[in-house]
């Protein structure tokens, strides 16, 4: 029988802690917590461009061709109007934003020409009174019910077809 001090034993009883300790928190003290980090809550992208607030701005449109819809909101905390542009490839948008309210852009029935492939990020640059940043913003189709209304012109009837159909085979496999 091995003896070993009663000093030793504290020694290793703490360093056999501190490993558990260690092994079970070590990846909070060495890796940023995801729940820290702020993002988009929604499908558009949300920003602060000088005195706009700009939320859930996106795109709607079934194809990269096709003209697209700005939807979103601009909120104005200031005593002054604000002049915000959206500007894309194809073309740019406007909107006024008074004092101390918010401009639904859905309800300004805003469009430009063409936008993106549907499901992309495309570069838009978006000034306001004067205050330009580059943003990524989503473009989504109406493939998604809550966008259905708002993609300009007809809703293809074919862009939901697939979700509507049963695709099990007709002739299952069998044991």
């Amino acid at each position: 029988m091995k003896f070993v001090p009663a000093r030793g034993k504290r020694a290793f009883a703490s360093a056999a802690a501190l490993a558990v300790l260690l092994g079970t928190t070590s990846c909070a003290a060495i890796n940023e917590q995801a729940t820290t980090k702020e993002y988009s809550p929604s499908d558009g992208v949300v920003a602060d461009i000088g005195d706009a607030k700009l939320r859930n701005i996106a795109f709607i449109a079934d194809d990269k061709d096709a003209e697209a819809r700005v939807i979103g909101v601009v909120g104005n905390e200031t005593s002054q109007q604000l002049s915000v542009t959206l500007k894309v490839d194809s073309g740019e948008v406007s909107a006024q934003v008074p004092a101390n309210q918010a401009t639904n852009l859905e309800d300004e029935e805003l469009t430009v020409p063409s936008s993106g492939e549907p499901g992309s990020l495309i570069p838009v640059k978006v000034t306001v009174n004067g205050t330009t940043e580059d943003l990524n913003v989503p473009v989504l189709s109406s493939a998604l019910e809550e966008y259905a209304d708002l993609v300009p012109g007809e809703r293809p009837t074919d862009i939901v077809d697939h979700l509507e159909h049963d695709h099990a085979p007709s002739n299952p496999p069998t044991n």
